[in-house]
């Protein structure tokens, strides 16, 4: 399912009527008349994503064979405590934590949406996921316009998915699931990703 990405969509009209309304006297007619668009445009925004975010839990949910979906941990309370920016940066700053937001009541309606057929959603720390080649263990810098990492053991895989990797392999090895770990495993082969040497020293029956 195609995100409609709604929040790229309003937001350059947001910034814009924002910033005429924000020329204006405070509480004069024009201004007032600015931030009723700007507070029209920002709850369309949230209801078509807010739509979207059921459409697609309820596609998850119905479309997972397992009975555990597994996603990773949001920590909220350190992104509250980050370092407060200017300009610019602090209104990326507002704009991510904004998301971060969006991204929460998604979890709430995959968890819900979960239990009500008997499944259930498990949040594994998710830090230095994206940066560790799921192969051999080695941490990249991986700055967010990066998309693939190149490792020097021959690995050259989009982040998200080497992410994933991991944070699955986490899950399995705080539960000892060696039954999954073989099943895991045997996708990894299938797809034509390579074995992690991490796997098999978890899992020394592997080898």
């Amino acid at each position: 399912m195609k995100s409609p990405r709604p929040d790229k969509y309003w937001n350059s009209k947001i910034d814009s009527i924002k910033s005429r309304r924000d020329h204006c006297k405070k509480k004069s007619r024009k201004w007032v008349k600015l931030h009723g668009n700007y507070r029209k445009m920002e709850k369309k925004k949230s209801n078509q994503l807010k739509d979207f975010q059921h459409k697609l839990s309820k596609k998850i949910v119905n479309n997972t064979k397992a009975n555990t979906i597994i996603i990773g941990k949001l920590d909220v309370k350190k992104m509250a405590q980050s370092k407060k920016l200017k300009g610019k940066r602090k209104k990326a700053q507002n704009r991510s934590t904004q998301n971060q937001g969006y991204l929460s009541r998604f979890i709430e309606f995959l968890t819900y949406k979960a239990e009500l057929i008997g499944k259930r959603v498990t949040k594994i720390d998710e830090s230095y996921t994206s940066k560790m080649c799921y192969v051999c263990g080695k941490l990249h810098e991986m700055p967010l316009w990066k998309r693939n990492m190149e490792c020097d053991c021959g690995n050259y895989i989009d982040r998200d998915r080497n992410s994933t990797i991991n944070i699955m392999y986490n899950f399995l090895l705080q539960n000892a699931l060696w039954t999954s770990f073989q099943q895991f495993a045997e996708n990894l082969r299938q797809t034509g990703l390579p074995m992690s040497k991490r796997f098999s020293e978890s899992f020394p029956q592997m080898t």
